[in-house]
């Protein structure tokens, strides 16, 4: 039968093919953005829908999200025309100043919806009650005034669960607090005294032969077995002087190696052993001090608490645990454990994430922004940047908005409503050098569109001009990310740009020492098809996979059949897709290992930062482009070009920063002709600068001229601010 399919998913998402595995899941596609989902997985699915598809409005991830966690949505229900929620008395004046509050913060959170519905769900359950409790009034003299049953309320500390969780956690209470009763009723240990011979006679405290074979053997084990036990007694009766403790103890003691016949004859030891049957076991073992949140409890205090201990052990054992060279062992180092108010406070931190500033130079984090540590710095001396909480990677979202994603999607959705897709045995070799038999092959979709315009009879269509549309089905993105791979060393060798074909060859040659310099590498590569549009696709049909790749028909852009458009806009998505994913897992990589002061060569850091900023600024130009007057109607982003371009420059604030707080930005000077050069003894780099021969001219030019035929106009427009040389 399957899996019942989630009723929220299929409202959103496309259900395609069972995917050829045992997990019992389909391939899903968004219906809003079109963006692919091949392994089908529901949080992911549930990821896309409530946080990243760039296509759903604020209200419906509200009613998502809310439907997600089984919450009700009174919202609709209970406010008039005019907006506002019936309610009469102090529930209208409470539900008033809270309306008042969100509408002050309309940020759209998970957290605040939770809130806002549950507040919706008490306050509309306390009206009902009023009103049949004011019905049942009129009727009789009984009536009982209305009360306010306020239920469980979500916070943060108490998230919403779903009611099979809910269950469970009942029946877990349930047995905690069985459990604790059982416990409470168990009858405390009693100290049985025996006599012998007269009431008068000093108690002493009894115990069996067999309880007490166990008692000896347990006391065996604490004492080292090439010490005398005989020295032990002889301790323990010169430190007490007393008469009857001296006398008792004597009397108490039991070789560390009882002979079988000491307990043979029990009525001569019987009244001589200071032992009782009903001690409790946990008074025959040394105290075990427990950690708690009033911190380490003393033996002496534990005495008085838990009661009294054997006398034999109380015997002083001074052993020492050595190694075979007379070391000692050493002991791990545990940190103390957070009182609940730091615990709690902590607690809130790693939800919220500290700033950046706090986690480079290892300062204690607060809440609010700017936080605490923040605040109370009035001058600066390296870290300048306001504080923010947010990852690096997070900072720039020109790979993660969505900009391909959404044209390709209306294109394909255009394409599929024109006419219909059969499926076909051909195969699309696309590549952008042929001649180096590097393809990236997929297969692909036909189908026949007829021109409206040529048609003078409906019913007759046989002499009208017919187009053929093709569409991709395959996953692009790990074909696409395999054939940037292969095409690595092409596209480094034959970049025009003197300044980064250099920077990327000396990359190359050092990435077999540093596997961050190949991941920069690739994200340069998969920026540079998605934003290089001096060199296009190469796209060829062929029929058999017999057939030599790259051989077949050509697919003409200039055809007018919009079929190069759709497989371009096709390809361009998934190299948006695959660069926001290598943009956040290199930005991650080079976070991590600057914070943590990671055993990198200080030159490969600069290297990795020159490549995120070059990448930076040929999409900065792809923005910029959208951004022109002729480009406006198609734009489909939210957000203005000029705020993506904004977020360009921030990076590259923050990169400089981290690099100039860790000491990794070259002290450069300019040469008497001009030419940088760097005295830190840094032998790579005086290589390096010796190669690209970049001048103070070039990094103090202010690149802010915009070409629309030219993607490198911006070079050096933010890497400029790691070579510019100190005044």
């Amino acid at each position: 039968m399957g899996r019942k399919p989630n009723a929220l998913i299929l409202q959103h998402f496309i259900r395609g093919a069972k995917l050829n595995d045992s997990s019992n899941r389909y391939e899903h596609t968004c219906k809003s953005c079109g963006e692919r989902f091949p392994k089908g997985r529901i949080d992911s699915l549930t990821t896309h829908l409530i946080k990243k598809c760039p296509r759903i409005s604020t209200p419906d991830r509200r009613k998502a999200l809310l439907e997600l966690n089984n919450i009700p949505d009174h919202a609709d229900s209970t406010r008039s025309r005019g907006g506002q929620a019936q309610m009469n008395g102090p529930a209208a004046m409470d539900w008033a100043r809270t309306e008042d509050t969100n509408n002050a913060n309309s940020d759209f959170s998970g957290l605040h919806a939770l809130v806002e519905a549950t507040q919706f769900d008490i306050l509309q359950k306390h009206d009902d009650r009023a009103i049949n409790n004011n019905g049942a009034g009129h009727g009789g003299s009984g009536s009982e005034p209305a009360r306010l049953d306020i239920q469980e309320l979500y916070t943060s500390d108490n998230p919403p669960v779903s009611y099979e969780q809910r269950a469970q956690r009942d029946k877990k209470v349930l047995r905690n607090s069985v459990r604790r009763e059982s416990e409470a009723s168990l009858q405390p240990a009693t100290f049985v005294y025996h006599t012998s011979g007269s009431r008068e006679a000093s108690p002493s405290l009894a115990i069996s032969a067999s309880n007490m074979a166990a008692v000896a053997t347990a006391a065996a084990r604490y004492i080292p077995p090439m010490v005398d036990p005989q020295l032990f007694r002889d301790d323990v009766n010169d430190n007490q002087p007393d008469a009857m403790t001296s006398k008792v103890e004597q009397e108490s003691y039991v070789p560390t190696n009882p002979e079988p016949s000491y307990f043979q004859n029990s009525t001569e030891h019987e009244t001589s052993l200071a032992m009782m049957d009903s001690l409790p076991t946990s008074h025959m073992y040394p105290f075990e001090p427990e950690h708690s949140e009033h911190g380490y409890e003393p033996p002496e205090i534990a005495t008085h608490t838990r009661g009294p201990v054997p006398l034999l052990m109380q015997q002083p054992m001074n052993m020492i645990a050595e190694y075979g060279n007379g070391r000692k062992a050493a002991k791990p180092k545990v940190r103390g454990r957070f009182l609940n108010e730091r615990r709690k406070e902590v607690q809130k931190i790693r939800k919220i994430g500290a700033c950046l500033r706090c986690r480079m130079l290892k300062k204690p984090c607060g809440e609010g922004t700017p936080c605490a540590t923040c605040i109370n710095v009035s001058s600066a001396r390296v870290w300048v940047l306001p504080c923010t909480r947010v990852n690096v990677g997070e900072a720039l979202e020109m790979y993660t908005a969505g900009l391909h994603a959404i044209l390709s999607h209306a294109a394909v959705s255009d394409a599929r409503d024109r006419c219909q897709f059969r499926n076909t045995p051909h195969l699309i070799d696309a590549s952008h050098f042929p001649d180096t038999n590097i393809f990236a092959t997929l297969t692909a979709v036909h189908g026949t569109e007829i021109s409206p315009e040529d048609i003078v009879d409906p019913g007759l269509t046989g002499g009208n001009s017919t187009i053929t549309r093709r569409l991709f089905e395959d996953d692009l993105q790990p074909k696409l990310a395999n054939y940037a791979e292969n095409m690595l060393t092409t596209f480094i060798s034959r970049e025009p740009s003197h300044f980064i074909s250099i920077t990327l060859d000396t990359a190359l040659q050092r990435s077999n020492q540093n596997e961050a310099l190949i991941q920069a590498l690739q994200l340069w590569v998969i920026v540079h098809i998605l934003v290089d549009s001096s060199r296009g696709w190469v796209l060829s049909e062929r029929d058999s996979e017999l057939a030599p790749g790259g051989k077949g028909n050509i697919i003409d852009k200039s055809a007018g059949d919009h079929a190069y458009e759709d497989l371009c806009g096709q390809l361009n998505a998934a190299a948006e897709k695959q660069a926001g994913t290598m943009f956040n897992k290199v930005l991650k990589d080079f976070e991590t290992r600057l914070i943590g002061r990671a055993k990198t060569q200080r030159f490969d850091f600069f290297l990795i930062a020159l490549i995120i900023l070059s990448c930076v600024e040929k999409t900065m130009w792809l923005f910029k482009s959208w951004g022109q007057a002729e480009f406006q109607a198609r734009y489909p982003l939210p957000k203005p070009t000029q705020e993506y371009l904004d977020q360009g420059e921030h990076l590259a604030r923050m990169i400089h920063m981290m690099l100039q707080v860790r000491n990794m930005v070259p002290k450069t000077y300019a040469k008497p002709d001009g030419i940088l050069a760097t005295a830190d003894g840094d032998q790579a780099l005086e290589q390096w600068l010796d190669r690209v021969q970049v001048s103070a001219l070039d990094v103090s030019i202010s690149r802010d001229l915009f070409e629309p035929d030219n993607c490198r106009c911006f070079e050096l427009r933010l890497i400029a601010r790691l070579l510019t040389p100190a005044t």
